[in-house]
């Protein structure tokens, strides 16, 4: 009998740790366009910043400058966070300038650390999650057997369109 409740009292008491420990108090935080600004403005400021990117925000469009080059991210917050970028693919295009307007795409990661920001990662880290995921994706991946890249024509839709 004493064997039964000691051992049901050391269930109770597992079961309490357990449940305790295992809840996450973290909470999300909604990305809005005033954080959003704020926190593109740390990432300007800070260290992370080693390409001196000059970045703005308004009317759901992030202008970004960097080495005399200007680009255009949008983004909306409707209900998650999403960023894109056009990019304009003409007739006649030689594949180096189709390579040179793709890795424009490479910009969104800013989306990324921005957000990750706000909830709360240093901008160092965000970076390298994302560099290293990427990575992963690259060597772990099937289309290293395959041609990275398919064109298809569309002359009701000139732009290519990408979202993170």
């Amino acid at each position: 009998m004493l064997k039964k409740f000691l051992s049901s009292c050391l269930f109770v008491i597992f079961l309490s740790v357990s449940l305790y420990t295992t809840k996450c108090y973290a909470t999300f935080v909604v990305i809005t366009n005033d954080n959003l600004e704020e926190a593109f403005q740390r990432f300007v400021s800070s260290e992370a910043n080693k390409e001196n990117y000059n970045i703005s925000v308004s009317n759901n469009v992030i202008d970004i400058t960097v080495d005399n080059e200007n680009y255009t991210l949008n983004y909306d917050l409707t209900n998650k966070p999403i960023f894109s970028i056009e990019i304009p693919i003409t007739k006649g295009m030689n594949f180096t300038e189709f390579q040179e307007k793709n890795d424009e795409v490479m910009l969104l990661i800013l989306g990324y650390i921005a957000v990750a920001n706000i909830q709360g990662s240093e901008m160092e880290d965000a970076i390298s999650y994302f560099v290293f995921s990427y990575l992963n994706s690259v060597f772990n991946s099937s289309w290293m057997n395959e041609d990275p890249y398919v064109i298809v024509r569309n002359r009701s839709y000139r732009k290519q369109k990408r979202n993170i």
